[in-house]
């Protein structure tokens, strides 16, 4: 096996890790809580979108959700797609069941019109003739917004560009064409009405500020004029811009850009352009024109435009091509980030919220790449573009849960309880089981957009902080920074760092409703260089832009069909505003009547909540419920989305509209059903619709920044009962100055170490890739073994041994041939395989002692290897009984990967092999032995490029927890055996290893490591060679039932072909270990100067370096292997043996340490996978994609398989 080398850095990241040195990963440990949001893509979790299901099946009065379903109902203990899928209907059907509407065939060289209209027929119009006609334009958003309504003649709607819709059609001008409407001083209402008296708190972070701040720049966007404004004079003694009484002071509001053609007559009044799209797009990430789009765009991999920050995470791009942005005095437009909106810079909390969806975007690219890397980039982008659009319409509906209470007397889980409340029982079809378009967000048969009304009133400027923490990786506060300040300071955003602005906001609360607005931004001195305050410059748009009254607007909510149930009072008095009396006063004082009220003013004042929720009934109204509007009027919304297949067409005539359809729903084709899809449980989990989102927030943080450690739901503060953290901060440990000062010796040696050798580079050696300065290929290497091996074997070609540089001077020469991998055989003392454990550090694995003698391989090959023939037939029924009892207790289910359980089955059995009857299924001992053998991969990795001192004080560390449990474990049950074999039992009967173990040793502590040893010899060559075998059969028609073996366990021949039933079997094993081949090794390390290269014996390979075979390249020779790329499970029988041990098949070594166990692997290997054979039928749910069918690792052998999508059906 060869060994990972990494940069000095991780080597140092690690040791610090391990030591507490300051500078490491932030310190905190999972919580055992099941309270905790679960790993989304866990197969284990309870789906509640599955659960809503069935509820829904129920309240379908139409019936078309039950005709998916066999029986029309979904049994109660479904919780996975993969198993739902069986009860689909099509997929119950005799081969001549007609009684289902089957696909019918699409005409050949369909026009994208015709196809368009086909897709989209259930929608009862004529479609626009500017988006069928490329389907581009129907198939993805359009950056503008357009092509969302696809009905002719509308498809504008929600596009940039077009004047805002009216909640109920009103315009309230002095004229009734564009004059402002009349009203008090808007300085005087904002001093009157909101100015901050008392900080109520609100049980919301400032992470909920920085939302509502991203959704409003999402959808809303106007520009000002740049001629016609509006200036408001400052009251007289205004105690922040008039102090000296002089009267002569003025805030200058520029009106809003009207819209074109607008504004001309009563019947045409003044409208306003929104320039952002109005739709839930995210286009305040991706933007809205095709320059600031493409600008943007990184145009590979379908990724954005980034920069790295010193935390090595990724941060927007400054604005270097000066791309408009708005900006303050003093800042050029370049030194801002470039966003999707102009107003990406306006505050580190609103940048904190940009830089998590920007590095979203990005992840999701990654997946999708490696799920299809012959996706384009566009495809990719486009896709990804849908899918973080989805993510922000759940994360939407998450928000506003965020406002509820215990009181909400609706069904909560699905988003829909404020519709509910709203409507009361007069409309029982408010449920999501809706095919688009909705009639409920329909207004006058067109979609709900961003209103003008919700532009101004869903900006909650009481939410505003005055200050907030920024605080470090321990949680310790380095300062408190005034967010007003941070307005347009891109450069120190990027300084400090996002983590530590995140953390500031998660340990924050916000003000609420009636806290008034903190005077930072109402009397803000000067801000983008003049004075301001920002609830004059809302109260001054309210009024030219022609927006009713607060009773005007609540006339017109009242006349909605049907109506509404919800009650808002129209105030026929001051006092129904109002039961405090200074406000009341103050109304009095500024307003002439009731009507005359501005609509922010009534919405500020309001007393009365929504049921259920901690919003002002009047605020929730315009804000909330035209937000929910348009997610639900949105044609890409990932709620009609997941419905697409259930009521417009059937799982098994499924044809997407766009491409977040095409994902979510999988092709599963049949012969009778070539159109069948089912949902992809992958991306429907990566959704978090199994948690109907709640737990998208916290994924974001934790999957895109440093910090790791945070409340279950970031939109509230951190409570021990309601809201716990996912992890907990360990004990902080001290940081002595030694610690410091011996980290630095570390540094120092690793680089001498890897500089001082590069002076020596030796000749006649082979040709050789000495790659990058110092650092070598060992980057190049790790990230793609398989590749960079090939590539180099097609340099210098692949019968010729070449130098791979991986560090410093560390070489390895590469072994493609036999005739080369023969010379590493059987020669020791030359080339030695135990000099390379050594400097790996194996002993602190396998016991240091055990590991000088030997003992843990001396023992392992007399009984499992001489002895084989009287030993593994016991040890075999000892593992057939085994098997079945795991099987038994852990049944298989539907998997998408189910490498996890295979690993756990091996754990399980090769702890009952090792220490017996006693003790061997205790769950916290399995999960020891696993994070053991976890703990080891790491430990070769980094090893090597210590010190040898250094790598030992590492190597014991890293180990010790779970060594410690696996003694505390274990050690009981040794003593006991031991007393058995000194008092009147003995061991010779006992079916298990530890006898032989304590025959070995008179040390009980070495006894355990012995056992260690084993466990981690073994786990995962058995456990991944069980994974690997399950796939490859299953991949092969009717495989699995001819290859079966009747014959007792105690039969199989391990070391040759046979006779036996078990003969197959143990082909089939033995040809998945040949496919599972590693690109590198095994390996030893050149201790003499003279060793010459069997092919050439004028090159000599250099003392202290390595010699590896090429697994990859001998088992996949044609030469070697006829047809070697094809799994052919009868490879090995019959006159054809396996030649273990040899340079033809090198999946267990090379003379004279071929692996011990190697006879007992295949031997367990095969009785596993004959169990779960027997106990199961076993299918791929999809076929074996193209390409790479391994995650090739250079730490890893024999190499694991991509995970492959099974269903798993009992057979008895």
């Amino acid at each position: 096996m060869l060994m990972v080398f990494r940069g000095i850095c991780t080597v140092l990241w690690l040791l610090s890790l391990s030591l507490g040195v300051n500078g490491g990963p932030w310190p905190y440990t999972h919580r055992l809580d099941t309270s905790l949001p679960p790993d989304e893509h866990d197969d284990g979790m309870p789906n509640l979108f599955i659960d809503w299901m069935r509820g829904s099946i129920a309240h379908d009065t139409s019936g078309e959700f039950a005709k998916v379903f066999v029986n029309g109902t979904i049994p109660s203990n479904i919780q996975s797609y993969l198993t739902l899928q069986r009860y689909v209907a099509h997929n119950n059907l005799a081969h001549n069941s007609t009684h289902l509407t089957r696909a019918i065939p699409q005409p050949e060289n369909m026009s994208v019109a015709e196809e368009a209209t086909a897709l989209f027929s259930h929608l009862n119009y004529l479609l626009d003739p500017t988006c069928i006609t490329d389907k581009s334009q129907f198939w993805y958003r359009q950056p503008d917004g357009r092509c969302n309504w696809l009905k002719a003649g509308q498809s504008h709607i929600g596009s940039t560009g077009y004047p805002r819709s009216r909640d109920w059609g009103q315009t309230m001008y002095a004229d009734g064409i564009s004059k402002p409407r009349e009203g008090p001083n808007p300085r005087e209402v904002s001093n009157a009405f909101f100015k901050r008296k008392a900080r109520l708190h609100y049980d919301h972070t400032p992470l909920m500020l920085g939302l509502v701040e991203f959704i409003m720049h999402d959808v809303t966007y106007s520009a000002d004029s740049t001629t016609e404004y509006i200036d408001v004079p400052i009251p007289a003694g205004d105690p922040a811009y008039d102090s000296e009484g002089y009267g002569n002071a003025t805030f200058r509001v520029w009106r809003t850009l009207t819209a074109a053609g607008s504004g001309t007559s009563p019947s045409n009044p003044r409208e306003h352009a929104n320039e952002a799209t109005g739709w839930l797009d995210c286009s305040s990430l991706y933007g809205s024109t095709p320059e600031v789009v493409d600008a943007l765009r990184e145009h590979v991999n379908g990724k954005l435009k980034y920069q790295l920050g010193k935390d090595g995470l990724e941060y927007l791009p400054f604005n270097r091509d000066g791309l408009p942005m708005r900006t303050r005095p003093g800042v050029d437009i370049h030194d801002l980030f470039l966003g999707g909106d102009v107003r990406t810079n306006e505050d580190w909390i609103l940048l904190s919220v940009h830089t998590l969806f920007l590095r979203e975007h990005n992840r999701l690219c990654n997946l999708l790449v490696n799920k299809h890397p012959d996706w384009d980039d566009e495809r990719i982008y486009q896709t990804v573009k849908l899918l973080v659009s989805a993510k922000l319409a759940l994360i939407g509906n998450a928000y506003q849960m965020a406002y509820w209470t215990d009181s909400m007397p609706w069904p909560r889980e699905d988003g829909f309880p404020l519709y509910r409340a709203m409507y009361g029982d007069s409309v029982v079809s408010i449920h999501p089981a809706n095919a688009y378009p909705w009639p409920l967000v329909t207004r006058n048969d067109r979609p709900t957009v961003i209103s003008a009304e919700m532009s101004i009133v869903y900006r909650f400027h009481e939410f505003i902080i005055s200050q907030f923490p920024i605080k470090d990786e321990r949680n310790t506060t380095i300062e408190e920074r005034d967010l007003f300040s941070t307005a347009f300071d891109s450069k120190n955003f990027l300084h400090i760092g996002a983590d530590s602005i995140l953390r500031g906001m998660l340990a924050s609360d916000i003000p609420n409703f009636k806290s008034g607005v903190d005077e930072a931004f109402r009397s803000a001195g000067r801000y983008r260089g003049s004075p301001f305050d920002i609830v004059t410059w809302s109260i001054v748009h309210e009024r030219e832009q022609g927006l009713p009254t607060f009773n005007k607007y609540y006339e017109g909510y009242a006349q909605q069909t049907p109506t509404p149930a919800v009650h808002v009072k129209i105030r026929k008095t001051f006092e129904d505003f109002s039961t405090d009396p200074e406000m009341v006063a103050h109304l009095r004082r500024l307003y002439k009547t009731p009507d005359d009220v501005d609509l922010v003013v009534g919405v500020q004042l309001e007393e009365e909540l929504f049921p259920g929720t901690t919003m002002p009934v009047s605020a929730l109204i315009p804000s909330l419920f035209s937000l929910f509007g348009v997610g639900n009027s949105d044609r890409f919304s990932p709620g009609f989305a997941v419905m697409r297949c259930i009521l417009v067409d059937k799982p098994w005539n499924c044809r997407p509209s766009n491409a977040l359809e095409e994902l979510l729903w999988v092709p599963k084709p049949t012969e009778l059903f070539p159109n069948a899809r089912w949902f992809d449980a992958f991306w429907m989990k990566e959704l978090d619709l199994q948690a109907h989102g709640t737990n998208l927030l916290w994924r974001m943080i934790t999957e895109n920044s440093g910090v790791k450690c945070i409340q279950r739901n970031p939109l509230f503060p951190f409570d021990p009962e309601t809201n716990p953290i996912l992890c907990e901060l360990t004990k902080a440990k001290t940081t002595l100055p030694w610690i410091t000062i011996l980290s630095r010796v570390v540094a120092a040696l690793a680089v001498a170490q890897v500089i001082i050798p590069w002076l020596r580079r030796p000749r006649n050696t082979p040709p050789t890739n000495w790659g990058v300065f110092i650092i070598g290929c060992g980057q190049q290497l790790q990230k793609d073994p398989k590749g960079f091996l090939i590539q180099q074997a097609q340099k210098y070609g692949y019968s010729a041994t070449f130098g791979i540089r991986l560090l410093g001077s560390l070489v390895y020469y590469i072994c493609p041939t036999p005739v080369d991998i023969g010379m590493m055989m059987n020669d020791e003392p030359r080339a030695s395989s135990h000099a390379i454990l050594k400097r790996a550090q194996f002993g602190a694995v396998v016991g240091r002692s055990n590991f000088a003698q030997d003992l843990h391989a001396s023992v392992v090959r007399r009984w499992l290897e001489t002895e084989q023939a009287r030993v593994l037939p016991a040890m075999a029924d000892v593992v057939s009984r085994t098997v079945d009892d795991w099987l038994d207790k852990y049944p298989l289910k539907n998997s998408n990967d189910i490498s996890g359980s295979m690993t756990h089955l091996v754990a399980y059995v090769m702890s009952r092999v090792s220490i017996g009857r006693i003790g061997f299924d205790d769950p916290e001992l399995i999960e020891a032995f696993i994070g053991l053998n976890t703990d080891a991969g790491i430990v070769y990795q980094v090893s090597n490029l210590l010190p040898s001192f250094m790598a030992c004080i590492f190597s014991n560390i890293k180990v010790h927890n779970n060594y410690a449990t696996i003694k505390t474990k274990i050690l009981p049950v040794i003593r006991q055996r031991r007393k058995l074999k000194t008092g009147s039992g003995d061991n010779k009967n006992a079916d298990d290893l530890l006898r032989f173990f304590l025959d070995a040793t008179d040390e009980d502590t070495r006894v355990a490591e012995l056992v260690a040893a084993v466990l981690v010899g073994g786990l995962v060559d058995v456990s991944v060679a069980v994974t690997n075998g399950l796939y490859d059969i299953a991949g092969v028609p009717g495989l699995q039932e001819d290859i079966l073996s009747g014959a007792p366990p105690g039969e199989f021949v391990a070391d040759r072909t046979s006779i036996s039933q078990w003969d197959k079997l143990r082909s089939a094993v033995l040809e998945t270990l040949r496919l599972s081949a590693c690109a590198f090794g095994p390996v030893r390390e050149i201790m003499v100067n003279d060793f010459k290269v069997g092919s050439d014996p004028q090159l000599i390979l250099p003392k202290g370096s390595g010699v590896a075979a090429s697994q990859y390249l001998v088992h996949y020779d044609d030469k070697i292997y006829p047809n070697a790329n094809e799994y052919v499970y009868n490879r090995f029988t019959g006159e054809n043996n396996v030649a273990m041990g040899s340079a033809q098949y090198l999946t267990f070594g090379l003379p004279p340490h071929t692996c011990p166990g190697r006879f007992f692997a295949i031997q367990m290997t095969a009785i596993a996978l004959n169990a779960i054979f027997n106990m199961y039928e076993v299918q791929l749910c999809d076929p074996v994609p193209p390409g790479d069918r391994y995650m090739y690792s250079i730490s890893v052998a024999p190499m694991p398989r991509k995970p492959l999508a099974l269903k798993i059906t009992k057979r008895f």
